[in-house]
């Protein structure tokens, strides 16, 4: 083919009169160019192929062999997943281990998502999931489009309209930036996945109806953390998440402009309840399942510092308006049971100090100059004396 795109380039070149010579250097280039455009087609054939062959996977020209073949190898059997209702029942756990494929499945046992990553994001991870599902003992698969985050376990409750399934994922936004939470998910008759609206969404406005949505998140970029978190370790497994058979609890993230001047994480929790076809978001801040258990009612964070080798807290309880103070050493995890409870304290409004009566020891924070007395009260000479002082506060 390019020997006769030579001859009849030459043939017209020979055939010009001088008249026309100057024509001959676009001529040429024009000849060249087309000439060049024919190996470039033959490359844009061979990507359509690879790009056929890794309709799961990214890969370009740029890709190593054993990526392709890899993307090759994905992309069959995800095919197989969508097609083949065989697959459902079957035992594929070395497949999807060879493939780096995730697999979650719904309580009931009839939804399962596969997930994987899909080649491309850099800091932004990007994710792949299909689903599969068995409704009326009709087989039903497809692709959850335009969904990347990563599943990271599926709940269900019940509702007058068949299950709702919850998908716990984590979206990593960037280096430094995540978004975690909770989507709702129903089956149609039909057998296909769609969002459910499920989660109640306040208004600020209380002149106006509360809407739903069909999930609930916390975006966030990596703010500080308090110190009953921070020193504690473990708080992405112990804090962030829970849920009970009818509820969700999701972290409160407030911004403390005065101290930290950023976002802070913090161990108090929106509580969703479920009343049969909605999730609906308590008005008031509560505890998490793990540490409510320990205390009795609930409690309004008023103070929290680091006091030696502890961590502190002062709580208004709102079951009858006192306070307790509360105090874990550093080394335990916040959902362990408090070191040390102090119950029934009050507030001087005027001295803006708490009270704690702890035997023969009276605990008095004064919430402007963050310093902590503790008193000593001999039982036998009822002579009372400071113990210890300690600032628990100095703004740098």
């Amino acid at each position: 083919m390019d020997t006769s795109i030579n001859q009849k380039s030459t043939s017209i070149l020979t055939t010009m009169n001088k008249k026309q010579s100057h024509l001959q250097l676009p001529l040429i280039v024009t000849i060249m160019m087309f000439a060049l455009l024919l190996p470039s087609c033959t490359h844009r054939e061979n990507g359509d192929s690879i790009s056929t062959s890794s309709k799961y996977f990214y890969v370009d020209e740029t890709s190593r062999p054993e990526t392709v073949a890899y993307a090759k190898k994905l992309t069959d059997f995800v095919e197989k997943l969508l097609h083949d209702k065989t697959t459902f029942d079957a035992d594929l756990s070395a497949q999807l281990e060879k493939l780096n494929i995730t697999l979650h499945t719904s309580p009931d046992g009839k939804l399962k998502i596969y997930t994987w990553w899909n080649g491309e994001g850099g800091n932004l991870f990007i994710y792949n999931s299909i689903y599969q599902t068995t409704c009326n003992n009709k087989f039903k698969a497809g692709l959850m489009e335009e969904y990347e985050p990563m599943p990271l376990a599926i709940y269900q409750v019940e509702s007058s309209n068949g299950p709702v399934y919850l998908i716990q994922f984590c979206f990593r936004e960037s280096s430094s930036y995540y978004a975690i939470g909770i989507d709702a998910f129903k089956v149609s008759k039909k057998g296909k996945l769609e969002p459910a609206k499920v989660f109640e969404c306040p208004s600020e406005d209380p002149f106006t109806s509360s809407s739903y949505a069909d999930y609930v998140c916390i975006e966030t970029s990596l703010p500080s953390l308090p110190p009953s978190v921070s020193c504690k370790g473990g708080w992405l497994d112990d804090f962030f998440f829970g849920m009970t058979k009818k509820d969700i609890y999701m972290p409160h993230l407030f911004s403390d402009s005065e101290q930290h001047l950023s976002e802070v994480w913090h161990d108090f929790y929106f509580h969703y309840k479920w009343d049969g076809d909605h999730f609906n978001r308590d008005a008031l801040l509560t505890y998490n399942p793990k540490l409510k258990k320990y205390l009795d009612g609930e409690g309004q964070l008023m103070e929290e510092f680091e006091l030696g080798g502890s961590i502190v807290r002062i709580e208004k309880v709102e079951d009858d308006g006192s306070y307790r103070y509360i105090a874990w050493k550093k080394k335990k995890l916040f959902s362990a049971a408090p070191d040390l409870v102090i119950t029934q304290g009050w507030y001087h409004e005027l001295k803006h100090e708490y009270y704690f009566k702890n035997g023969e020891y009276e605990y008095i924070f004064n919430n402007d100059s963050q310093n902590l007395r503790i008193m000593y009260t001999n039982p036998k000479t009822n002579k009372t004396r400071e113990f210890a002082n300690y600032d628990v506060y100095s703004e740098e």
